[in-house]
Parts: C-alpha cells; structure tokens; sequence
C-alpha cells in the first residue's frame, strides 16, 4: 500500500485507502486484467482494466505511480498498456 500512501493527500485521501485495499482483494484478475510495474522488488506503477462484458464496456481502474517516480512517463506507458 506505500504506492498508494505516497500519493496521499495530492491524488487520494485516507478514505479511499479502503476502497483501494478491497478493490485489490477481491478483483478477479483474469476477467479484469491488473498490471503491476516492478523495479527492484517494489511496485512502482499500477492499474486495472474493468471490463463488463454484457454492456460492452470498459474503463480504467486505480491507475497509480508511486509518488518518487512522477513525471517520467510511467502514468502515460501504464495508460497504453491497459487500453492496447
């Protein structure tokens, strides 16, 4: 949870905290892809695709990049790869 705890107050608040651990927990990653992006062990970008297929619809889900690693493209590479 650091990653989201990084971005504490700026992009979330505390509430969200929650929200964000369940989301996590109870996503089915098979049906809803989740991409993690590593570096050394620590994650340091990472977001959902939330598809639902009876509607025809999809959207972006908890898209974060740790806080130490803002402005360097990470949001922009984890965008395309979800929508690609």
């Amino acid at each position: 949870m650091s990653i989201f705890d990084s971005n504490l107050p700026t992009f979330f608040v505390m509430e969200e905290r929650a929200e964000f651990s369940e989301f996590l927990r109870v996503t089915n990653t098979t049906e809803n892809p989740y991409i993690v992006f590593t570096l050394k062990g620590s994650v340091i970008a990472c977001g959902g695709l939330t598809i639902q297929k009876g509607k025809r619809k999809a959207s972006l889900s908890w898209g974060i990049v740790d806080r130490a690693f803002h402005r360097k493209g990470l949001g922009t590479r984890l965008t395309q790869d979800r929508l690609t």
